[in-house]
């Protein structure tokens, strides 16, 4: 087994890359963008597995010398990324972010981000844009992927010879294709960014490479199918896409397809083998690292205007930043005669240096909470407990805090049930994210008592979010009279906002209790929290929020139809009546606690109007009742 250098496999990378970077850029058709991560483990596997074999067969493989090509390939660029990012993350963040970044930063250090950003973060949520590190997640599985294959392959070498080696890499493929379709629909974040149901990816194009090599005059059509499997995916798939799953099938068997036959001849490897997708192939590694923190540290600036334009220079600087990136730190750490650290000794430990001081700045950055310090006198009081408190987070509301910060301690202690009940009320069942806790929040604020249940980042359907939200959702569904008026509330991601998902979200909900009313997103303030450190209660009177997600929300529930038990509040005009001039500070103090969440001064407003809302509408259903 010869492997032999591809211009067009260089290509194909060009065309994996460009819509990673346009889908987190929001710009552009790739709605499924993401499927170029899918594209990179076939590819990674295929080659990999292409040079592992061959140095097996001439009896030349050596794991450490394995190591030290991957340590060329991937660590100088990823080095340098992650000490650019250190500085503008000192500025930029606010502390709970700074401590984000930390725990990223060390999680990178340690290949590990993809377990990290499973327990933290959804991939498709709007919290996500903002993370510098959320793409280090792929190399996170990557990274355990080559520490576990090469050790497969030379077991199976030894023992069973070449020829036990695809029967073994199916079935483990197999399994995992099944375990990634069980894991969509159970356990959907884990499924997402964990190896066990992202192997068979990168099996995938093992198996393709140990395929043996033939020619046939349908090369070229089975190559054209390939590339039309792969666009269609990223033009087709979005983020409510079950992924991956059988799904994935399409994008991955199409890298497959255009691997195996997309040769020297056909019209696509001519196709794949043009100059400018070649050259971006070539940079697609440096372009990856840096697209991701450029847009998000981008998107924490609040004196730059935000929108797709931003997003879209970004887009190109990370393309203009890969090329010198990929001239002067990759390919002088590789080839067969490397001019920098040409010694394997050198390479591991100055490579091993810097990871360590990533390592160590992480731990140290976690450990203290962001650094609050850095921040004028004030600042740590208004983000202290105080919320948690308010929002009965560890009691009613599970995001990981005291007193029960264990899933399983949270819902068999929970008792968020109502204790009174208002005189000429039903009973008031509240579900959602953190955005469902400010609601009851603001409720207790107005006198009403509801029952809650909710966590962080949990959307209001049943297989999406993190490992947390099926449980806690199945806890509220078991807690639900027929009586109840359940209160929804969440902070929508862009595909959330979708009619489609809309429309899932009513179907769910439909029958469940005897009304269900759905809050509109809340408009948020963005970069609330920079300028209330910067120019505090001056700046924060005079700032518009962002309509932009509560005007889509409108438009597409226009679109459906919903049941007489269905009502949409409108969450500004309970925040802000009309005819009044509202920003995120006010006479009574703070009313927002950051960007999208209220303080209890915002509370105390909303949730009063929220109650006459509430009263207005029961007295409107037994006046109709009464006519019957």
């Amino acid at each position: 087994m010869k492997s032999a250098y591809r211009t067009e496999i260089d290509g194909f990378r060009a065309l994996a890359v460009l819509p990673v970077i346009s889908y987190h850029a929001a710009i552009g058709p790739f709605s499924g963008g993401f499927v170029g991560v899918d594209v990179f483990f076939v590819l990674s596997g295929y080659l990999i597995t292409g040079l592992i074999v061959e140095d097996l067969e001439q009896d030349r493989f050596s794991i450490v010398q394995f190591y030290e090509r991957r340590a060329r390939r991937l660590l100088p660029a990823l080095c340098l990324v992650l000490v650019i990012c250190l500085p503008f993350a000192w500025a930029l963040m606010i502390p709970e972010q700074l401590a984000g970044f930390a725990r990223s930063l060390l999680a990178t250090g340690l290949f590990a981000s993809n377990i990290l950003f499973w327990r933290e973060s959804d991939y498709f949520g709007p919290a996500a844009e903002e993370k510098p590190l959320l793409h280090t997640w792929s190399l996170g599985v990557e990274e355990q992927f080559y520490v576990l294959f090469p050790l497969l392959l030379m077991l199976v070498w030894r023992h069973g010879g070449r020829s036990w080696i695809r029967p073994i890499l199916a079935v483990a493929a197999l399994a995992s294709l099944l375990l990634s379709e069980w894991g969509a629909r159970h356990y959907p974040d884990a499924n997402f960014y964990l190896l066990p149901s992202r192997g068979w990816e990168l099996l995938a194009g093992a198996l393709c490479a140990l395929m043996p090599s033939t020619r046939s005059r349908w090369d070229g059509v089975a190559a054209l199918i390939g590339i039309g499997l792969v666009l269609g995916a990223m033009l087709a798939y979005d983020s409510t896409t079950p992924f991956p799953s059988i799904h994935a099938l399409v994008p991955v068997g199409g890298t497959v397809l255009i691997l195996r036959f997309a040769v020297t001849g056909t019209f696509v490897a001519k196709l794949l083998s043009t100059r400018p997708l070649v050259l971006i192939g070539l940079i697609s590694y440096s372009a990856y690292l840096w697209h991701q923190p450029l847009m998000a540290f981008a998107r924490l600036q609040w004196w730059i205007p935000q929108g797709s334009g931003l997003m879209a220079v970004m887009a190109g600087l990370s393309l203009a930043l890969a090329y010198p990136t990929w001239r002067f730190v990759e390919a002088p750490f590789r080839g067969a005669r490397p001019r920098a650290l040409p010694g394997r000794r050198a390479l591991f430990a100055g490579s091993g240096g810097v990871l360590a001081t990533m390592i160590a700045l992480g731990s140290i950055g976690h450990l203290a909470n962001g650094f609050p310090s850095r921040l004028p006198d004030g600042f740590e009081d208004f983000h202290a407990e105080g919320r948690f408190e308010a929002i009965r987070a560890g009691r009613c509301h599970y995001n990981q805090q005291p007193p029960r910060a264990a899933l399983d301690l949270f819902v068999s202690e929970w008792d968020c049930r109502p204790k009174r009940q208002a005189a000429g009320l039903p009973r008031l069942v509240v579900y959602g994210d953190s955005h469902a806790a400010d609601v009851a929040m603001a409720l207790r604020s107005a006198g009403l008592d509801p029952l809650q249940v909710g966590g962080m980042a949990c959307p209001l359907l049943e297989g999406r979010g993190g490992p947390h939200c099926d449980p806690l959702l199945k806890l509220f569904l078991d807690e639900v009279r027929p009586g109840d008026w359940i209160l929804l509330a969440n902070r929508c991601s862009r595909d959330e906002l979708e009619a489609e998902s809309l429309r899932r979200v009513i179907d769910f909900w439909s029958h469940r209790g005897a009304r269900v009313l759905l809050f509109s997103p809340l408009p948020e303030f963005t970069h609330y929290e920079r300028i209330r450190v910067m120019r505090q209660a001056e700046g924060l009177a005079g700032m518009t929020p962002d309509f932009g997600p509560a005007i889509r929300f409108a438009e597409q529930m226009q679109t459906l139809e919903m049941g007489e038990s269905w009502a949409v509040l409108d969450s500004w005009t309970l925040f802000c009546p009309e005819g009044q001039d509202c920003g995120a500070h006010g006479p009574e103090g703070f009313l927002y606690f950051d960007a999208d969440h209220l303080a209890p001064a915002g509370a105390d407003r909303f949730g009063a109007n929220l109650r006459d809302a509430l009263i207005g509408m029961t007295h409107h259903a037994t006046a109709r009742a009464s006519l019957q």
